[in-house]
C-alpha cells in the first residue's frame, strides 16, 4: 500500500512514495514465523503456510489486501497466487468483488 509522504501543512512531498505496511501486519502470524514457508519453491507445497494462515487472527484482512492489491507472489490469507488469480478471474466474469469471493474461499 503506497501513500504519499505529507509535508507539514498537508502538502504532498515530491519524490518517491513512502510505503507503510497495513496496521494489521503486526498481528499476523507469518510475521512471527519462517517467511520461506510463505514462498514455496515451484512445485513445492503451500500447506505449512496454509496451516499457519488458518490460525491467524488477521486472515481476512490479509486475504482482502492480497486480492485488492493483486499480490502475485507467496501465500496471503491462505491463498496461493493461483488461488488469487482464479478468484480475481471469477470476479471479473461475475461482477462480484474479488474480496467477497475470497471470503467464500475459506
Amino acid at each position: 500500500m503506497s501513500i504519499r509522504a505529507i509535508r507539514p501543512g498537508g502538502r504532498p512531498r515530491s519524490g518517491p512514495e513512502l510505503t507503510l505496511p497495513p496496521a494489521w501486519v503486526s498481528e499476523a502470524l507469518c510475521a512471527q514465523t519462517d517467511p520461506e514457508a510463505f514462498f514455496p519453491e515451484k512445485g513445492g507445497t503451500a500447506e505449512p503456510a496454509r496451516r499457519t494462515c488458518a490460525r491467524c487472527p488477521v486472515l481476512a484482512q490479509c486475504r482482502d489486501y492480497a486480492l485488492t492489491n493483486a499480490e502475485h507472489y507467496g501465500v496471503w490469507g491462505g491463498l496461493t497466487d493461483n488461488d488469487r488469480r482464479r478468484i480475481r478471474s471469477q470476479g471479473r466474469r461475475t461482477g462480484t468483488p474479488a474480496t467477497e469471493l475470497g471470503r467464500e474461499a475459506a
